[in-house]
């Protein structure tokens, strides 16, 4: 999801662009990116605190992308599960009033 949210705000500048590697998740990029393989794409969220590696912020690229709980319907309303929800809430509406 990630490289499409890029390379799609890329093509809105007029950019295009062709991967050598895809790699098949978050993870495997970083390590690939500090073996020295490359460089990789992440969100601003995902950029980790692994110290082998660096995020540096894309400027004018516009590529949000939202975020879920996921749950049965009928779980949603009990205790742990509800709590859980409301504390994930309350602490992504603290990080969008942060930027």
């Amino acid at each position: 999801m990630t490289r499409e949210l890029f390379e799609g705000a890329l093509r809105r500048h007029g950019i295009a662009i062709k991967p050598r590697l895809v790699l098949g998740s978050r993870e495997a990029m970083k390590e690939a990116v500090a073996a020295g393989i490359g460089l990789g794409i992440v969100l601003n969220q995902e950029v980790g605190s692994d110290l082998r590696v660096r995020g540096i912020e894309v400027d004018g690229i516009e590529a949000t992308a939202a975020e879920y709980v996921v749950t049965l319907p009928d779980l949603a309303q009990r205790g742990a599960v509800r709590e859980f929800i409301s504390t994930a809430r309350s602490v992504y509406l603290e990080q969008d009033a942060q930027d």
